[in-house]
């Protein structure tokens, strides 16, 4: 046996050979086109899934922003609230001199009350003393009784308007707590 005759045998026919390797190939494209495929729809998939959570993400993110915002708003109101009750020009309310109530009213009024009141209490009042047959009578100011009305209003103003915390903030609802104690814990000075 030649060469040749070997070759003829082990060779199949003419025909046959091109049959044979189309078919493994046409598989092999097949099998890769339906990888690509799948990649693809997998990928598309992936893609998709990736999206949504950073959709989710982003509507959680802007969901605590309006979260806070509302929260900075609100602490804010509180804040511009407190600060209003506590900068005024009047006494506070539940503060009295002398039983006399200047909740609500300025420094002058308060004064100009105060006075009045005071001067008129004052001249009613006086003191006698009797020895045997003889009375001698005197009034407040004759023995020299007398009062520190403006000490008095000192002490009185700085209720409610002295904090000892740090920063302006927590100043301010320090003082917004004071205050607002007066009205059931009533502060009466005597003069």
């Amino acid at each position: 046996m030649s060469m040749q005759d070997n070759e003829q045998v082990l060779s199949p026919p003419n025909g046959t050979i091109s049959k044979f390797n189309k078919k493994p190939v046409t598989l092999i494209i097949a099998i890769v086109i339906l990888a690509l495929v799948a990649a693809l729809v997998g990928g598309y998939f992936i893609w998709n899934h990736l999206q949504q959570l950073e959709q989710a993400r982003i509507e959680q993110a802007l969901y605590e922003q309006q979260l806070l915002e509302q929260k900075l708003e609100e602490e804010r109101v509180l804040y511009e609230q407190a600060r209003n009750e506590v900068l005024t020009n009047e006494f506070y309310e539940g503060i009295s001199i002398a039983g006399v109530a200047v909740g609500g009213m300025t420094l002058d009024d308060a004064d100009d009350k105060l006075s009045k009141v005071i001067a008129d209490t004052w001249s009613k009042i006086e003191y006698s003393v009797s020895l045997v047959e003889q009375t001698w009578s005197y009034t407040a100011s004759d023995i020299g009784i007398s009062h520190d009305l403006d000490e008095v209003m000192s002490k009185a103003w700085k209720i409610g308007r002295m904090s000892g915390l740090q920063d302006e903030k927590s100043q301010i609802f320090d003082r917004q707590q004071m205050i607002q104690k007066l009205v059931n814990e009533p502060v009466d000075l005597p003069v």
